[in-house]
């Protein structure tokens, strides 16, 4: 173990960052942003009414540290299926949905979610609640 003189007293601690620079530096990282994923879906808006047979917009955005060169693209879907209309998805990454209501529905109304999620990593999802009424 090497000892410091009191003129070096600063000196072993601009040693050990140093050292621990150069170990994190070789611990085979790849760096760049490709190492951290995004970590979450924003949707908007997060609750709509709509009457039978009409369309609403959705926009959502991948989020988060990693979201920057990552793949953005995202998918869409109906959680109740077919019975609860249908959702298409617009841009360069798909991060408009279009959604369309049910022509009709039985009873005074009916709830629907849309789903938003990352084509690259699906369990990153948002939903919006979506009433139907006449």
């Amino acid at each position: 173990m090497q000892s410091f003189s009191q003129t070096q007293a600063g000196r072993p601690w601009a040693l050990m960052f140093a050292g621990l620079a150069s170990l994190s530096l070789s611990c085979g990282g790849k760096g760049g942003s490709d190492e951290i994923p995004p970590n979450w879906v924003s949707l908007t808006p997060t609750v709509v009414s709509l009457k039978p047979g009409n369309e609403a917009n959705f926009t959502a955005t991948l989020m988060g540290p990693g979201s920057i060169g990552a793949n953005l693209k995202i998918s869409w879907k109906i959680q109740e299926g077919a019975t609860g209309g249908g959702i298409t998805g617009w841009g360069e990454n798909r991060n408009t949905g279009v959604y369309a209501a049910p022509a009709s529905i039985s009873g005074a109304s009916a709830t629907f979610h849309v789903i938003a999620f990352s084509e690259a990593n699906p369990t990153l999802s948002a939903s919006a609640t979506v009433t139907v009424q006449p």
